[in-house]
């Protein structure tokens, strides 16, 4: 590579702040990350105030970029919605809100501006324009497939049935129209090639920055007593945006049928739920806390003693419970729930096989196992510490751009 510093623009559909989900936060890491290792960097997503980006900006030491209204007014739900309506069958023209001449005008004056030497895209829902324009300037073109969509958009009744063979060959022809393609887990790569994606792919797991979720006793402490947290009380924590299905499902199921079963047998049991779409609830029993500032968020997420995760459905990999392993919380998780992340069953984490019977079962094994939950304490953070933190997955992106960058 050139002692000239090269230019990457990452592009995603999301606002750039706040920082509350897991999509943004990789997304942010990214940019700090390459910043960090001496690319140029400049980071464009959808409208964002100017208060949001220029704490961004401070986060990733990247410019920023917001897209006019007429992005966001072509929004996810909308496009989805003419996906299961069209007629059509030439599937592209379910996607003509995302196509349409405003949102190419307004990606391609970004990337007149920028003048990338990559471009990175979050999500294919941006890359067909993307892949044209590219094509144009001869940029090369990175997607970053942070799920699987002909996987997660029918699981989750977005995409009707019927329609999953086109979603399966417009997913495999806009990751065939780049020039690499990034996944979160080795089985999402192998999705991809089933359904005959030829382009490289090289797998880049969801991380943390491990550090910054090292909370001290003392904290935790104080932060459990702010929202009356006894000492002998024993936190179920479970978190994730309301605005995206599976969350629901899971929050729906913990607080009616698993934390009622596991109250039966345990007083002194409370359940804690944080994101964004929450109501401030502080139950007796179930606290519901809505979006947590990004600084702020460890802290919050350390009150938990046990992580339970039953979700049923989704795609790519849940950075919940990387985030759970780095405090130190013991998980369970479903078997979805799990999925595509390195651990093991009963010695990283506990897999339930349902989110009901054999999730409650799970659970009480693990709060009557003080000896297991020791050992997965230190088992799962050293697991994130030497595999899962950033500064250690997202270096196969350097990688990946040296590869592009010498192709040029």
């Amino acid at each position: 590579m050139s002692s000239t510093r090269q230019r990457i623009l990452i592009m995603t559909y999301h606002p750039l702040y706040p920082v509350d989900h897991g999509a943004i936060i990789r997304v942010i890491e990214e940019a700090k990350f390459l910043s960090e290792n001496g690319f140029e960097v400049h980071l464009a997503g959808s409208r964002t105030s100017k208060e949001g980006l220029k704490k961004v900006k401070e986060m990733t030491n990247a410019e920023v970029h917001s897209y006019p209204l007429s992005l966001v007014r072509s929004g996810i739900l909308l496009m989805l919605n003419k996906i299961n309506k069209s007629l059509s069958r030439k599937f592209s023209n379910p996607f003509s809100y995302w196509f349409s001449p405003p949102v190419k005008y307004d990606i391609a004056n970004i990337i007149k501006k920028v003048k990338p030497h990559i471009i990175q895209c979050e999500f294919i829902f941006l890359s067909y324009p993307i892949s044209k324009i590219a094509r144009k300037y001869g940029i090369p073109l990175v997607i970053s497939e942070h799920n699987i969509e002909f996987v997660r958009l029918v699981k989750e009744g977005v995409v009707s049935a019927e329609r999953e063979e086109e979603l399966k060959r417009f997913e495999r022809d806009l990751c065939n129209s780049t020039n690499f393609v990034t996944t979160v887990s080795e089985e999402d790569k192998q999705k991809l090639r089933t359904i005959g994606v030829h382009t490289p792919i090289e797998v880049i797991p969801n991380g943390i920055d491990y550090n910054r979720y090292q909370i001290s006793k003392e904290v935790r402490e104080e932060t459990r007593r702010k929202y009356g947290i006894r000492r002998e009380d024993v936190v179920l924590v479970f978190h994730g945006t309301l605005n995206y299905r599976p969350n629901v499902d899971a929050n729906k199921i913990l607080i009616n049928y698993i934390f009622p079963e596991l109250s039966k047998r345990y007083e002194n049991l409370k359940l804690l739920l944080i994101g964004p779409g929450h109501p401030r609830e502080m139950g007796e029993k179930v606290i519901q806390l809505p979006a947590i500032p990004f600084d702020e968020f460890p802290e919050h997420l350390s009150m938990g003693d046990i992580g339970v995760v039953p979700l049923m459905t989704g795609s790519g990999t849940r950075l919940k419970i990387i985030e759970y392993l780095a405090l130190g919380i013991p998980t369970i998780s479903t078997e979805i729930g799990a999925e595509g992340l390195p651990v093991t069953d009963s010695k990283d984490i506990i897999i339930a096989k349902d989110a009901k019977e054999d999730f409650v079962e799970k659970t009480i094994k693990l709060l009557e196992d003080k000896e297991l939950q020791e050992r997965m304490r230190e088992k799962g953070k050293k697991l994130v510490r030497e595999k899962l933190d950033w500064n250690v997955v997202l270096r196969k992106y350097l990688e990946i751009y040296s590869k592009l960058l010498a192709q040029k």
